[in-house]
């Protein structure tokens, strides 16, 4: 995930200050794990894994992942 995120963030921009890297990481991080699917996760997203995991193992869970 570390150079994923390197690779595609980091990389192709040159901010100024450190909110704007801040903010462009947020971004990648949220589009990431709403979008991307994962081989090791069933070919799921991992938010679409963690809503799978959470309604079938409902004890693994102290807080409602979906809140």
């Amino acid at each position: 995930m570390s150079r994923t995120i390197k690779d595609a963030a980091v990389k192709r921009r040159h901010d100024d200050c450190h909110y704007e890297l801040r903010r462009q990481l947020d971004g990648f991080v949220a589009i990431y794990n709403i979008g991307r699917r994962l081989k090791r996760l069933r070919c799921l997203t991992p938010y679409g894994f963690i809503g799978e995991t959470c309604a079938n193992e409902p004890c693994r869970f102290n807080l409602d992942p979906h809140h």
